[in-house]
């Protein structure tokens, strides 16, 4: 019989009166890797918080490898021997990787540090978990990967006998995901567990034993590996199905034309993109998401090529992408779009004025801009502070602002990395309804996900170089071209 590693048994969690865990109860083995599916999001947060910290619940226990560590009965807050691998390092960024596997781990007490045995020692865990890494490499140093292979590693130093991964899809591209995997398969023949929360299925399918689905609070069902097919999912979640083209009466050309972008890890991109019609361009190797994204929105101007907005020239100079007819999106809009401090109608009108050509805005088409928006954004819209709004009320006003706008074009960095599946389902809804209206959107992604639901063509991109150009009746082989 496999030794039990964590056991939620009947847990409640509450904050100011709402219910976050709901009788709560969920168990794993020693060596498996559990999957997290979380359809709503409501209670992931207090669940990763318990599993690592043992805060005071309301009701039911809480068990780390055979041991309880926390019950209604005690308050104590004490700490459980899980490691957490997330968008935030843990590790020292000016020290080397043996300095930060050693020196920087709990419990090291040697006053005086032998480097040369330090070493051989980091060599020799190394060695033994099967990775290849320059030790006298620094952090700040390292690509994402090799980060994660030294905190893996770190965590097996310390003890850990569970990993908690939260949403690798926020952190490695496509091409990246094999190498991931088979670290997660030689903590599990060392016997170490990870609890993988991620927020698509399909990445679960390739490496989780049985996959929870979470919603409200409770575990819906469990699938075991025979059940890891998309029949066999799509009961309990939603699949957006519905995409059609705008078509306009006459052939308008591109309404965004890239001519050979060549930027840093950028090498010769072209590319174009109709009126209604949305592309997604796949970056399996994470290289010219972030630059690419600057440059479309104003950001970096020191590349080569040309970009056409609109049959227009981006002029290098302009600074703002909006004064060319385009709206460009980070894969986290609630931070970088919005106003935590401003109400709902102060965010949705922001930079109207602008748009407007007015110097001020009359109280008049605030109004108006409140009787447009109500249908769709109910009682929120009269928010004070929209930082007690939940995250699709954040996207309902992203994507409420862009359609007040009227953009020709939209550009999205990885549409996806945030939000549970309703959330994600009301985006790409979003997305069709701008499509509909004649908007062509430009998606940039280092894994497909949902973005096959809403692209006409998904570009593959490769060592930065524009590699080849998919028809939806495609999609199912970009998984061979990595």
């Amino acid at each position: 019989m496999k030794q039990e590693i964590l056991r939620f048994e009947n847990v409640t969690c509450k904050k100011d009166g709402a219910v976050y865990l709901d009788n709560f109860s969920f168990y794993m083995t020693a060596g498996e890797i559990v999957g997290m599916l979380s359809v709503n999001d409501r209670g992931i947060k207090e669940l990763i918080e318990l599993t690592a910290k043992n805060h005071p619940i309301d009701a039911g226990r809480v068990y780390m490898d055979g041991k309880l560590v926390n019950s209604y009965l005690n308050q104590e807050e004490t700490s459980n021997r899980i490691y957490q691998i997330d968008q935030k390092s843990s590790l020292i960024n000016d020290l080397s990787i043996a300095d930060n596997l050693f020196v920087m781990r709990p419990g090291f007490k040697k006053q005086v540090i032998n480097e040369l045995v330090l070493r051989e020692q980091a060599d020799r865990v190394l060695k033994q978990l099967s990775m290849d890494l320059d030790l006298n490499k620094r952090v700040e140093r390292l690509t994402t990967m090799e980060r994660i292979m030294v905190e893996i590693a770190k965590a097996y130093l310390m003890g850990s006998k569970l990993l908690v991964v939260l949403y690798p899809e926020k952190l490695i591209g496509q091409a990246d995901f094999p190498q991931f995997h088979q670290l997660l398969r030689k903590m599990q023949s060392m016997g170490i567990s990870t609890l993988y929360f991620c927020y698509h299925h399909w990445i679960m399918f390739k490496i989780c034993d049985k996959i929870a689905l979470f919603s409200r609070g409770r575990i819906k069902k469990l699938f075991e590996p025979e059940e890891f097919r998309e029949e066999a999912i799509a009961p309990y979640i939603y699949y957006f199905k519905e995409n059609t083209v705008f078509k306009p009466k006459v052939d308008q050309g591109y309404m965004l034309e890239l001519k050979n972008i060549t930027d840093g890890d950028i090498h010769n991109l072209s590319l174009g993109i109709k009126p209604g019609e949305c592309i997604t361009l796949l970056d399996s190797d994470d290289q010219i998401i972030d630059r690419l994204t600057g440059i479309l929105a104003g950001k970096y101007m020191d590349y080569e090529g040309e970009i056409f907005c609109a049959h227009k020239k981006m002029e290098k100079k302009v600074k703002s992408s909006l004064d060319q007819g385009m709206i460009v999106l980070d894969d986290n809009p609630m931070q970088s779009f919005l106003f935590s401090e401003m109400s709902y109608l102060e965010n949705l009108t922001f930079l109207l004025d602008r748009k407007l050509k007015k110097s001020i805005l009359k109280q008049s088409y605030i109004n108006s801009v409140r009787n447009e928006y109500y249908g769709e954004a109910g009682d929120v819209i009269d928010t004070k502070y929209i930082a007690s709004l939940s995250l699709k009320e954040k996207f309902g006003l992203v994507y409420n602002k862009i359609s007040l706008f009227h953009p020709k074009i939209l550009v999205v960095k990885k549409p996806f990395a945030y939000g549970d599946m309703h959330c994600r389902t009301y985006i790409l809804k979003r997305m069709q309804e701008l499509k509909a209206a004649g908007v062509s959107i430009l998606l940039l992604t280092g894994y497909l996900t949902d973005c096959v639901y809403i692209s006409d063509h998904i570009g593959i991109v490769k060592d930065g170089s524009f590699s080849v150009l998919l028809e939806p009746q495609e999609y199912e082989i970009t998984s061979r071209l990595f």
